[in-house]
């Protein structure tokens, strides 16, 4: 890419760096006003609030000044990285600031849609699963939805469908608003209309969201509702737990290998969960394969799929060890434990033991459909030069592209590489940031932020950089050729230290911190963080 001009490298970082700042928007919901409201009602806390004078309205737009402030100052601060690319030429300063435009819309609309959802619900889990449901049905779903109904048309044709009444449910999502001023920066052809109409209808979403939350959370806080479905809550736990003598046959077990692994081995639909998750991203897979033949079986929609599957897993798994010490820590059953023969090392084992009888099959399953993969995209590059699978061993490999073999199977090898190694990184530091953090969407947002997101961030600012100082003549890159061997090793290279390093730094603060973390359910403990500088700053008045 950085032998293309300079223009076109531009614009591709931009909607590179866009991509990611859409990303962060969309799902700020379900990190920070999703669990803003369902805490309160959980704590019991939230019924003292409308005992005052304050209304509906007055509780949810606090709440959401209050936990959306970080993430609005979050997005302010990628605005200027926006708008570097302009110094490569090939970008508008108005397509800048529409893209801006746009991702400011789109993280308003995710915020309120976190809100009805914890409004709507108690539970953690269950508040989180239903605003990542929500927002992606609008910004995955509907898009799609789109693509298959205007794909057979021809363009005035689809104009004139984007036109009818029925169009508007497309531009009701944020992902159309992304997609339209992403592709103003190569074409002209898009009416202005459409992304003003996208815009309108998104914004407007938002504010049915923010409406609704204040309708519905003054009839929504009483758990008074529990008791009617007091038999239903019963068959569900019975569900989660198994029979009693099966209870009783695996807790005699597990407390005999490691009574703190049994804390998360008790519930046998976890693992479950993950099968049954993989099973429908399977099915919607096979589901496009069998409306989109041609397209599906492409290889780079391959490895796009190769990737959004190590993705969702990492995803989950960074989910179930960031609610490990959470809950435990703040209603005091950490410091119970502590009180017990268990040692921190033998608990902090039990615990990633629970997590490796969780993920572990459903892991080896991950990396042979990693394989299989693989195997599709030499098999459609086979198909593409009319090359049957028997022929490539009777006559060699001239028959395909040897180079591009070896770099997808070199690919396949890093990602499988990177999804055991991002296996433990993300149990331990996951449950580091799980312990210290002061609630779980925050906790969640650092583990999936700092593992899985920022060797993508390190490797698409260097590429930036990489551009700006090619396009000043500061100096420029010899050709080394094979550049994406060269790109393929970088990033692997940036995905394995940052994977070691936070496996390194979360099994070390846990070793060392666990007990004082334990001990003191809520805040800092004593010996840590700010409180620990005026007795650093008294020490070194006594050695000067």
């Amino acid at each position: 890419m950085l032998r293309e001009p300079q223009s076109e490298v531009g614009r591709v970082v931009f909607v590179g760096l866009a991509a990611v700042a859409f990303v962060y928007a969309v799902f700020a919901g379900v990190f920070v006003t999703s669990n803003c409201l369902s805490e309160e009602k959980r704590e019991e806390t939230i019924g003292l609030l409308f005992l005052t004078d304050l209304k509906g309205h007055d509780v949810v737009l606090g709440k959401l000044a209050a936990t959306s402030l970080h993430a609005i100052y979050g997005m302010v601060a990628i605005v200027p990285l926006l708008a570097l690319p302009l110094l490569l030429g090939g970008l508008k300063l108005q397509l800048v600031g529409r893209m801006v435009m746009v991702l400011l819309n789109t993280l308003f609309w995710s915020l309120t849609a976190g809100l009805l959802t914890s409004a709507l619900s108690k539970q953690l889990f269950r508040s989180l699963v239903a605003a990542a449901g929500l927002i992606i049905l609008a910004a995955v779903v509907l898009p799609l939805l789109a693509w298959v109904m205007l794909e057979p048309w021809t363009p005035r044709a689809a104009a004139a469908v984007m036109d009818s009444p029925g169009g508007y449910l497309i531009f009701a999502s944020p992902a159309t608003s992304f997609y339209l001023t992403a592709a103003s920066v190569w074409t002209n052809a898009i009416p202005a209309r459409f992304l003003w109409r996208s815009l309108a209808l998104v914004h407007g979403t938002a504010w049915s969201f923010l409406v609704l939350t204040c309708l519905v959370l003054p009839r929504a806080w009483s758990s008074s509702g529990l008791l009617a479905r007091q038999r239903w809550l019963e068959r569900w736990q019975r569900w989660r737990m198994g029979r009693p003598e099966r209870v009783r046959a695996s807790r005699r077990r597990w407390l005999e290998a490691n009574p703190a692994a049994w804390l998360l081995a008790r519930y046998r639909h976890k693992p479950l969960n993950v099968w049954v998750g993989l099973s429908v991203f399977i099915a919607l897979w096979v589901a496009g394969y069998v409306t989109w033949p041609r397209d599906w079986a492409d290889p780079s929609a391959l490895t796009l799929a190769g990737l959004a599957l190590n993705g969702f897993l990492k995803t989950w798994i960074a989910l179930e060890a960031s609610v490990c010490f959470g809950q435990e820590r703040r209603n005091g059953a950490l410091e119970l434990v502590l009180t017990t023969p268990l040692s921190v090392e033998r608990i902090l084992r039990g615990y990633q033991r629970g997590l490796r009888r969780q993920f572990f099959w459903p892991m080896i399953a991950v990396l042979g459909l990693d394989l299989l993969l693989l195997g599709g995209v030499f098999v459609a590059q086979w198909h593409d030069r009319g090359v049957s699978f028997p022929e490539v061993f009777s006559r060699g490999w001239p028959y395909h592209n040897a180079r591009f073999v070896w770099f997808m199977v070199l690919l396949c090898a890093a990602g499988m590489w990177v999804l055991v190694l991002d296996f433990y990184a993300l149990c331990w530091f996951g449950m580091w940031q799980g312990l210290k953090a002061r609630n779980y969407p925050l906790a969640l947002l650092r583990t999936v932020g700092q593992v899985l997101w920022l060797p993508w961030a390190v490797v698409l600012l260097t590429v930036l950089g990489v551009a700006m100082v090619e396009q000043f003549h500061l100096f420029r890159l010899p050709n080394l050729g094979w550049g994406e061997y060269w790109f393929l090793g970088y990033s692997w290279f940036v995905a394995t230290l940052i994977s070691v390093l936070h496996w390194w730094w979360g099994r070390r603060h846990l070793r060392r911190r666990f007990a004082a973390y334990a001990a003191c359910p809520y805040g800092r403990p004593s010996g840590f963080g700010p409180s620990r500088r005026p007795a650093q700053a008294g020490r070194n008045r006594r050695w000067s």
